[in-house]
């Protein structure tokens, strides 16, 4: 079994003596770095921290090669918290006679084969990192309705800057029973989150679903359009022909939401025309200030469209859902389908796929 890694006591030194990492973490924690420490936007909904990983706990990090994972594994290694690395297709029975919490930051599509290597008596020290794009269906299946879950408003870096995380505005939230060490790890790596309770993390994993849903779509039309690169989302709000791509970003952003708010998971929205109203606003401005507090990030079209039964595909599953219910009418048009299309997504088909993974 692969044993953690940790930083041990030199000779001759005191007992109490903690290696520099542990002791900068622990200045950071206790509030001596305040400048490296950006206020999370969602404090006024957060639930007090309490607790994080005990005395002898393990961090596990599965997929520990993807950008965000090498970043939790920096920081661990940094901060010298023990902590052992795994890849998303394989665990060396690390799950068996270890405790800690065991962040979980594969691809969506990739949560079945590692939740099934996971002992049952250890799914409730699961955090999984792909915040937003689960469903409460989804995760009743499968027994993890109480698990951890944490939606990232954060940027991590690759290639030279690969182990780096770059916060995204301080909106980071987490809830569940492992939420505390999502807190604890994320600020020793300059992220700001909070742990807050379900109907607030229900708000902001929903407005990371919007940004994941709609942004990479975005860009990749632009791309299309104008023959070049893909577009930045900074460029998308903000860029040359920012009032055009603006304008669609929040035609599409607004049009999801309604979607969304349909569905079972979000009906806290609908309570009146005012509270959905409102809510729609305050997520389309969220999901536009997280893309300028990353201006020069280009989503990955590869994992949207890995994850994309998890994303876009349960969007069309609502929508479609929506024409039957108005058949006698004649439904808008979907700026949302429009899109895919001209990035060479065939909606039917996604709608088809994201139907077997709900299931």
């Amino acid at each position: 079994m692969a044993q953690p890694t940790a930083v041990a006591r030199p000779a001759g030194a005191p007992r109490a003596w903690r290696p520099a990492a542990v002791r900068r973490g622990a200045r950071r924690l206790a509030g001596l770095s305040n400048r490296a420490r950006p206020r999370p936007r969602c404090a006024a909904s957060a639930e007090p921290v309490t607790g994080g990983a005990d005395d002898g706990e393990t961090f596990i990090i599965v997929g520990a090669s993807g950008r965000v994972g090498t970043a939790l594994v920096a920081v661990c290694a940094s901060a010298g918290i023990p902590h052992i690395p795994v890849r998303r297709d394989t665990d060396d029975g690390v799950f068996e006679g270890t405790a800690g919490p065991i962040f979980v930051a594969t691809h969506a599509s990739d949560l079945d084969a590692v939740v099934r290597r996971v002992p049952r008596e250890r799914h409730r020290d699961l955090v999984f990192l792909q915040g937003g794009l689960l469903r409460d269906g989804w995760l009743e299946r499968r027994g993890l309705r109480r698990a951890t879950q944490a939606a990232l408003y954060l940027a991590a870096g690759t290639g030279t800057d690969q182990g780096a995380m770059r916060d995204g505005g301080g909106a980071s939230v987490a809830h569940g029973p492992r939420a505390a060490d999502v807190v604890r790890l994320l600020a020793l790596g300059g992220v700001a989150c909070a742990a807050v309770d379900e109907k607030t993390f229900a708000k902001k994993a929903l407005e990371k679903l919007l940004w994941a849903s709609a942004f990479w779509v975005l860009c990749a039309a632009g791309s299309v359009e104008t023959k070049k690169k893909p577009l930045t989302v900074g460029e998308i709000v903000d860029g040359v022909n920012g009032v055009a791509t603006k304008k669609r970003a929040e035609r599409l952003l607004g049009e999801l939401f309604d979607v969304a708010a349909s569905r079972r998971d979000f009906a806290f929205l609908r309570e009146n025309d005012a509270t959905q109203n409102g809510a729609r606003e305050t997520a389309v401005e969220n999901a536009l200030a997280y893309s300028r507090s990353i201006p020069s990030a280009v989503p990955d079209r590869e994992m949207a469209t890995r994850e994309a039964s998890f994303r876009n595909g349960w969007f069309l599953m609502g929508q479609e859902t929506i024409k039957k219910r108005n058949r006698f009418f004649n439904a808008p048009s979907s700026l949302h389908a429009d899109l895919l299309l001209l990035v060479g997504v065939d909606p039917a088909e996604l709608a088809a796929d994201a139907a077997q993974t709900h299931l």
